[in-house]
């Protein structure tokens, strides 16, 4: 009977022992998850982030190309209203009308 006690004895501790790793474990548990909840809300913050990061890139994207595309219209206006200057200025009523201009701002005092 000794022996019997005393294995009741031991057994009877040993679930004691397996309880209170059981309650660690379960607390241990208990923590990872509330770790893991983080994350995965951090991780949804992020995404959330990163959607908008990448939608403001897109539209700064097309703002740039708009940008673009406008830059070299207004090149072309450029060079466009150059080459006709330079076909005014080239041309025989511009040099003919020399003279009338020349007079015009003496008369005006070198304004106009």
């Amino acid at each position: 009977q000794n022996l019997l006690t005393s294995q009741l004895n031991t057994l009877s501790q040993e679930q004691d022992a397996l309880s209170q790793e059981k309650d660690v474990l379960t607390q241990q548990n208990n923590i990872l998850t509330e770790q893991q909840n983080l994350l995965t809300s951090q991780l949804n913050t992020l995404s959330q982030e990163q959607d908008a990061l990448t939608q403001e890139k897109n539209a700064l994207t097309q703002t740039l190309n708009s940008f673009a595309h406008e830059n070299e219209s207004l090149r072309t206006q450029l060079t466009l209203a150059m080459h006709k200057n330079k076909e005014l200025l080239n041309s025989t009523s511009w040099k003919i009308t020399s003279p009338i201009r020349y007079v015009k701002r003496k008369i005006s005092g070198g304004r106009s």
